[in-house]
């Protein structure tokens, strides 16, 4: 499938003087019986929601802790965004369904585009963040894999079957903005609307595209695998939650690539896991400015979304039960 922009690839930079802090940190993960591997951690009213693996989509408050189930579904969601000229309206990537929107006060359901569509080949939608203009921007992680199937083959091989794409809710319009990409995950806005970030999880890289010209730039190169980001327009902060290290074992292979070919015949639940930790990290302006590393909260992994909210981090698990807090000194 072919990108609507050209695209040319430029090297933002970077930065060696980095710093982390974890020492006087710690984790308090907080509605454990309620919700069930939030992924996605979003911003609502004077909370945040959540989708989890049993299709429900989960309304919570720090201060007080409150909790309410805002919509029972069938489905798995992924990424969640708010309309944010009806709070009624919720968008939804749903890794069972496709790209759906929800209306809370009538409880409906309405399909945007099915899962494994004709046009785009859609298995993994992934997330989205939605633009002042009613423009839904969205990451397919794989046109190969659903969720319940092997999509970390994607990765392992650095196979290209990621894509992002747009949905016009006024015209109705998909398009296809990048294609080509390596397991495409976490994605959000810049203030000005002008540039889109994303990660790409099999290449260990936050990219950013700008929305007019098409121009792609790499921001950072990780040393691990980031997922979901947010923008803390507040701080002018950019944070990435980073799901695991890179596999040893994948890194040594790698000038062998026909073993790690022959290392996707071996069930997934065989194949050494790579290391999983805490670890959030920050940017300012595209520069790295910070990172969290909790290396011995072994309760709340992997970790795969991030929000700010004055002095706290907000934190979402793929698997994990419950919400992740840190409250930042």
């Amino acid at each position: 499938m072919k990108p609507i922009f050209f695209v040319s690839i430029l090297i933002v930079g970077f930065v060696t003087s980095a710093y982390s802090y974890a020492s006087n940190l710690s984790l308090n993960v907080i509605f454990q019986d309620q919700i069930h591997a939030g992924e996605d951690i979003t911003e609502y009213k004077e909370g945040f929601i959540t989708g989890d693996k049993n299709g429900q989509i989960h309304y919570f408050t720090l201060a007080p802790q409150t909790h309410q189930i805002l919509f029972k579904g069938k489905g798995r969601p992924l990424g969640v965004a708010v309309n944010p000229k009806n709070d009624d309206i919720l968008y939804v990537t749903d890794a069972k369904l496709g790209l759906i929107k929800i209306q809370l006060s009538t409880q409906k359901l309405e399909v945007l585009i099915p899962l494994n569509d004709p046009f785009f080949g859609i298995k993994l939608p992934d997330d989205l963040v939605l633009s002042q203009n009613n423009v839904i921007y969205f990451t397919n992680a794989s046109s190969k894999y659903f969720l319940d199937e092997p999509f970390q083959h994607d990765i392992m091989l650095g196979s290209p079957h990621g894509q992002i794409l747009s949905y016009d809710l006024n015209s109705r319009e998909t398009k296809s903005l990048l294609d080509g990409l390596v397991f495409p995950n976490g994605i959000t806005l810049s203030y000005d609307e002008k540039w889109l970030y994303f990660t790409e999880t099999g290449k260990c890289a936050l990219k950013k595209l700008h929305l007019e010209s098409g121009r792609l730039e790499l921001v950072y190169e990780f040393d691990g695998h980031p997922d979901n980001i947010y923008y803390d327009f507040d701080n002018n902060q950019l944070w990435v939650a980073i799901y695991s290290q890179k596999s040893e074992i994948l890194e040594a292979l790698k000038q062998w690539p026909q073993l790690i070919k022959l290392l996707t015949f071996i069930p997934i639940r065989w194949l050494p896991h790579p290391k999983e930790e805490v670890r959030l990290v920050a940017f300012k302006d595209d520069v790295f400015e910070k990172e969290v590393i909790l290396q011995n909260e072994l309760h709340f992994l992997p970790t795969t979304s991030v929000v700010r909210k004055n002095n706290q981090l907000i934190l979402g698990s793929l698997k994990a039960s419950g919400v992740g807090i840190i409250e930042l000194e």
